[in-house]
């Protein structure tokens, strides 16, 4: 499956919760530290482990540092096996653990690992629901037991964050867990579920609405309308109007909403009551005009948009629409970085099962290390055309190895584990990436390689299920192009 090359970080929000004051500095304070203080990058990091290590009962103020350090995804990897092994002689200290929970996760460490490693933590802190700590805790291990697939444990801790009142937090996890249950085809559950992550966003607007709490709640009505959940949009939506008196945020949550809704000619009327200039209106409207899939409409937007911006316009509607054509012949237009000519290229390949596509992609990136994302998709684009398949299997168990939770990588080597007749492997990959799946990821594309597995091993009736599935979760999602699932679905019949 293709992923979008930046992928939102959670940890982001936890790590901003993880506050520990920084000690106060004597000329007796372990010299490992100072040394720190003069370097950047990975050198810091490690002598900041190597402080930690030397003085583990009290590690608080290089804890506090390593918020300084910026380190690369290979860097951070790095750091975190270094950091285990401090973890495992201290398993007993609680902000060690602590602290190695964020670094984990960012370092996109097993999920498994980052549970034991609380788990054996929250022995060691105050499990009041008033104590600050604990609330952070709990998070931590709610997005663990997501990760890890473990539903049942996720939704247990989703209910401690009542106690600790932070609703809006529990609207993320009921809605990625409402969405898993329909993924499941547990309706009964997914709307049960549902209802939960509703009540959140209900208890959430009796309380006083922080200015900070705008971003993740506008994180949380994209991916609500990313996923087709338009109810979640409207909830979200409707609570910013009730609770904030911010007159700015207010007009730039409308805009914002306006873009995700697929009813183009509200967005359209509640635009045209707001004071921003026209190029704003017309981005708006035109994004606007893709999710309802007014094709005209987002023509006659791009026209009026200024002609810097056209042509990613263009592109954008090409995606939407499965124009190959279009994406290729943005490939070929040299006024666009290689880099992204590269993307278009293979999207293009893709689109068009087109090999020679394919090559002159892989050419444009010859001279650069490719991203975890980046490889998974030139190696799934060529399971899609059918080469390279021997190679692709290889390079997505690295990507897996690398992000062993992260669903859309998972049913990529489910994918090229099937096209290589692997089927029983396949079967437990896509198995896993169906538990794995959250708001990110396309659930209908998964699906249908799971109709596909089913299908290949003889199971007609499963098989079918999982088509139906696909489209009936792949509704208003953008990047599900529902004609072959139908196709193979009446195959079938």
């Amino acid at each position: 499956m293709r992923t979008p090359s930046t992928i939102k970080l959670f940890s982001a929000i936890l790590s901003a919760a993880i506050v520990f004051p920084l000690a106060a500095v004597s000329p007796e304070y372990d010299e490992t530290l100072y040394a720190a203080l003069q370097r950047e990058g990975m050198a810091r990091a490690m002598l900041l482990a190597d402080a930690i290590e030397a003085k583990p009962e009290n590690p608080t103020s290089a804890l506090y540092l390593l918020k300084t350090v910026n380190l690369s995804a290979n860097e951070l990897k790095q750091f975190a096996v270094r950091y285990e092994e401090i973890w495992k002689k201290h398993p007993a200290n609680a902000a060690i653990a602590l602290h190695g929970s964020v670094i984990f996760d960012k370092a996109r460490m097993p999920a498994k690992k980052t549970l034991s490693m609380l788990k054996l933590a929250e022995r060691y802190y105050n499990p009041d629901p008033d104590n600050e700590i604990a609330h952070t805790v709990n998070t931590i291990r709610l997005a663990m037991h997501l990760k890890c697939g473990d539903n049942e444990g996720a939704e247990k801790f989703a209910s401690t964050l009542d106690q600790s009142k932070i609703y809006y937090r529990q609207v993320y996890f009921y809605c990625t867990l409402s969405y898993r249950a329909a993924v499941a085809g547990d309706m009964k559950k997914s709307a049960q579920l549902k209802e939960l992550c509703l009540k959140a966003i209900r208890k959430e607007s009796e309380k006083a609405f922080p200015e900070t709490k705008y971003s993740v709640l506008t994180q949380l009505m994209a991916e609500a309308a990313d996923k087709n959940c338009p109810d979640y949009v409207e909830a979200i939506y409707q609570y910013v109007l009730r609770n904030c008196e911010n007159e700015v945020i207010v007009k730039n949550f409308k805009a914002i909403y306006c873009s995700k809704l697929k009813n183009y000619e509200k967005a359209e009327k509640i635009m045209a009551g707001l004071d921003f200039d026209g190029s704003v209106k017309t981005t708006v409207l035109f994004q606007s005009a893709l999710r309802a899939g007014n094709w005209n409409a987002a023509l006659t937007h791009i026209s009026r948009s200024p002609r810097s911006a056209q042509k990613d316009m263009l592109i954008s509607l090409a995606a939407r629409k499965y124009d190959g054509k279009l994406l290729k012949l943005a490939g070929d237009d040299k006024e666009f970085p290689a880099e992204r000519r590269a993307f278009y290229k293979l999207y293009a390949a893709g689109l068009l099962k087109d090999v020679k596509l394919f090559r002159e992609a892989e050419e444009l990136c010859k001279n650069r290390r490719l991203t975890v994302s980046e490889m998974n998709s030139f190696a799934y684009t060529a399971c899609e055309l059918g080469i390279d398949l021997a190679k692709s299997e290889k390079t997505l168990r690295k990507v897996v190895s690398a992000e062993p939770d992260n669903a859309a990588y998972l049913d990529s080597l489910a994918y090229a584990c099937y096209r290589r007749g692997l089927y029983a492997e396949a079967q437990n990959y896509i198995e896993d990436a169906l538990r794995k799946i959250d708001l990110e990821t396309p659930a209908s594309v998964i699906l249908e390689h799971a109709g596909d597995i089913a299908r290949a091993q003889g199971n007609l009736y499963q098989a079918q299920k999982y088509y139906r599935r696909a489209l009936d979760m792949g509704k208003g999602d953008a990047s599900f192009d529902p004609r072959s699932a139908e196709k193979k679905l009446k195959e079938l019949k």
